[in-house]
């Protein structure tokens, strides 16, 4: 079910960004108990920085990277700090991010 969503989000990545955000943050956000695997959120947090670099919005990276502290948490400290590094990395793609950059 997961994958699925996610092959769907990443078909809406370039049409229609906003719907991908939705199901992307659905996927990245959902329970422990869902049946999302650990490399499906994974997937879905790297490809809404993606989208959101793509879409020069710095506001919502860095409430991407500030609101994905549920999932770092349940990945080993070594993981949590290369996505960190990755999510920071973004900002180097969006026009006038290096304030947000800074900040977060």
């Amino acid at each position: 079910m997961a994958s699925q969503q996610l092959e769907q989000a990443h078909a809406l990545a370039k049409e229609a960004p906003q719907q991908a955000v939705e199901i992307y943050a659905s996927l990245l956000h959902a329970d422990q108990t869902s049946d999302t695997t650990i490399a499906e959120r994974e997937t879905a947090l790297l490809s809404l920085a993606a989208l959101f670099e793509r879409m020069q919005d710095a506001a919502a990276l860095t409430n991407l990277i500030n609101g994905s502290q549920k999932y770092l948490v349940t990945v080993s400290k070594a993981k949590s700090s290369k996505l960190i590094r990755t999510l920071v990395d973004r900002f180097d793609g969006i026009q006038g991010g290096l304030q947000p950059q800074i900040a977060t």
